[in-house]
This record gives structure tokens, sequence and C-alpha cells, in this order.
């Protein structure tokens, strides 16, 4: 189930990356984009370490 799950997280991410690609015409859109959640996932990871 979890490679399922992978699986499709990362289709939809894709989807998501190539939607934004194409309504904006750049490809600096979905590079922020997977940027910012990146970094979100960082910072969250640092919170729940700092806190435990």
């Amino acid at each position: 189930a979890g490679i399922a799950l992978a699986v499709v997280a990362t289709a939809a991410a894709g989807f998501v990356f190539t939607w934004l690609r194409r309504r904006s015409g750049s490809l600096i859109a979905p590079i922020a984009l997977h940027w910012s959640l990146n970094g979100m996932g960082a910072l969250a990871a640092a919170l729940v370490w700092q806190l435990s």
C-alpha cells in the first residue's frame, strides 16, 4: 500500500507541476513551488526534531 500511495502522490505532483508549467508559460513557477514545498517539509522536520 505504501508504494502504491507513493506512486499516486508522485503522479499527482507531476500533474500539478505540468499544469503550472503550461498555465504560467514558465519553468520558474513549478520550480518555485517544488522548492517551497521542500523547504516547508524541511522546516516541519526541524520543528518536530526540535520539539522531541
